[in-house]
């Protein structure tokens, strides 16, 4: 796990990838059932964002079934074929009262009932914001509403903070710092009027208590949370990777910018489509 200092936020640009061959469509495909049929986790094969190629001033990308990215967590024989890396975003979320935490639903299917930074999710087809372009900033706005009640108008500063690269869960997070200028008990009752989301329960911790809360919440904080915390010099412990580069992005959208307060507008990228 690398976690890198996020100065400015990558533009994404969609590409294509080639479909994979018969032979390995129905393993895929086998192993879908299969996850399903056991029946312990709500499973929706929808398109997530993976990780292509990171360039100088770009990350090109490609949108992929879920279940590939299911499959190849389970067989090691397809994760050397497909080698996907999904592209999520995570919010490093901060009200009047501390910084909010969210338990996982024991329904998910990954790391069910697990405490994470809140929220956190993949990124999805609505993140399109023009020709072959994807916008994360757009996809942690949807998430703040969807999975914590939180509106667009409601937050006062957005901006990148880290990259978090997992090779062990075959994940790429991109980091933002996010401010909301309410109470706790406005934003949990945004959260439990939204329908509560992917979040079983919230938390938010002063600060001063996250080592407290870590040690309280053991191995169910996962990694990456502590990672981030200890960067932002919330938790003891490891946070950047020793030796690790800032994340190389485009420019144009520093992590000392102004506050944003809604997602950015689309544009029209170049073309990085593959045969």
């Amino acid at each position: 796990m690398e976690l890198s200092a996020l100065e400015r936020l990558p533009e994404l640009y969609e590409s294509l990838v080639p479909r994979p061959s018969r032979d390995i469509e129905e393993r895929i495909d086998h192993l879908w059932e299969r996850e399903r049929a056991r029946g312990r986790a709500v499973l929706f094969d929808g398109q997530i964002l993976t990780l292509l190629e990171q360039r100088p001033t770009h990350w090109v990308c490609a949108f992929v079934p879920y279940r590939y990215w299911v499959a190849q967590r389970r067989s090691e024989s397809l994760a050397a074929a497909l080698r996907l890396r999904a592209i999520a975003v995570t919010a490093l979320l901060s009200c009047e009262d501390g910084v909010v935490l969210g338990r996982r639903s024991p329904e998910m299917h990954q790391a069910p009932g697990c405490w994470e930074l809140a929220p956190s999710g993949g990124i999805d087809p609505r993140a399109r914001v023009g020709a072959r372009r994807v916008s994360a900033q757009s996809q942690l706005f949807l998430e703040l509403e969807e999975e914590v009640g939180v509106r667009g108008r409601d937050v006062r500063v957005s901006r990148p903070f880290a990259v978090l690269d997992s090779t062990a869960r075959d994940t790429c997070e991109l980091v933002f710092e996010v401010e909301v200028p309410l109470p706790y008990s406005r934003l949990r009752a945004g959260w439990a009027a939204a329908g509560r989301g992917e979040y079983r329960e919230l938390r938010c911790c002063p600060p001063v208590s996250l080592d407290a809360t870590s040690a309280e919440l053991g191995a169910e904080l996962l990694p990456g949370a502590k990672r981030i915390l200890a960067a932002r010099g919330w938790l003891s412990g490891p946070g950047f990777s020793p030796d690790a580069p800032s994340a190389t992005a485009s420019p144009g959208q520093s992590a000392g910018g102004p506050a944003v307060s809604a997602p950015p507008p689309g544009g029209v990228a170049p073309d990085h489509r593959r045969a």
